[in-house]
C-alpha cells in the first residue's frame, strides 16, 4: 500500500505548476500499479502451466507437452528387406545341400578299359555323367596311385591337341591326370567322371569318401 501526501499551495501562480506535478505523480502511480499486476499475472500463469504439465500429461516433448502417447516406432524398412532377402537365400542353401552327394566305399581296381591303357589298373569312383561333378575326394590306397578326372564326351574335333581317354575310339573324354606320388590324401576335383589309377597290371584297393555336387 503506497500513501502519497501532497501539499498544494493554491495561493499563488505556483498553483499551475503544482497541478502539473500532481498529474505526473498520479500517472507514475498508475503505471507502477499496472506493471505490478502484469508481473503477478505472468507468475500465476507460469505456475498454472507447471501444474498442468505434471497433472495432465506424463509425456514431455522438449519444452512442450506431447499431444498424446508416443506412436509405436515402425520397423525399419531395411530390416524388413533383409528378412525378405534371407528367405530365398535359405532356400538356395537348402537346395545346394540336397544337390550334394556323399559317397564312401572301398574298391578293388580292374583292368583299365581305355584304349592304350590295357596294362593299367583303374577304380572308377564316379561314373561318366552328362553333368559336371565338383567336390572333394579323400582316399587311402594300398599303394601309390594317380588321380583321374574325365571331361566330356567331346564333340568332333575337340580332342585335338590334348590328352584323351576313350573306351572305343568314338566316345572321347579330355583327361586330367594327377600323380600325387602318395597312397593317401585329398583332391579338389571337377569333371564328368572320377577314378583312381595305377600304371601296373596288379590290382590295388582304395577306400574313399567323396562329397560332390552336379
Amino acid at each position: 500500500m503506497i500513501t502519497i501526501i501532497f501539499y498544494i499551495d493554491f495561493t499563488s501562480s505556483s498553483f499551475m505548476t503544482s497541478k502539473l506535478v500532481l498529474t505526473i505523480l498520479l500517472s507514475s502511480v498508475l503505471m507502477l500499479s499496472v506493471a505490478t499486476m502484469a508481473i503477478q499475472t505472468a507468475d500465476a500463469a507460469k505456475a498454472s502451466g507447471s501444474h498442468n504439465l505434471k497433472v495432465r500429461s506424463k509425456n514431455v516433448c522438449g519444452d512442450r507437452l506431447c499431444s498424446g502417447p508416443a506412436a509405436p516406432q515402425a520397423q525399419p524398412k531395411m530390416m524388413k528387406e533383409e528378412k525378405m532377402m534371407k528367405q530365398p537365400m535359405v532356400k538356395e542353401q537348402m537346395t545346394a545341400m540336397h544337390a550334394m552327394q556323399t559317397k564312401t566305399g572301398t574298391l578293388t581296381s580292374v583292368q583299365d578299359p581305355g584304349q592304350g591303357h590295357e596294362s593299367h589298373q583303374l577304380a572308377i569312383i564316379l561314373p561318366p555323367s552328362d553333368k559336371v561333378y565338383k567336390g572333394i575326394l579323400s582316399y587311402s590306397a594300398s599303394e601309390n596311385i594317380q588321380l583321374v578326372a574325365l571331361h566330356g564326351p567331346l564333340a568332333p574335333g575337340e580332342d585335338a591337341g590334348q590328352a584323351i581317354w576313350t573306351p572305343d575310339g568314338e566316345t572321347k573324354f579330355a583327361l586330367t591326370f594327377v600323380d600325387p606320388k602318395n597312397s593317401m590324401g585329398t583332391w579338389a576335383f571337377s569333371g564328368n567322371a572320377l577314378a583312381v589309377h595305377t600304371m601296373k597290371t596288379t590290382p590295388f584297393q582304395v577306400s574313399y569318401s567323396v562329397v560332390a555336387s552336379q
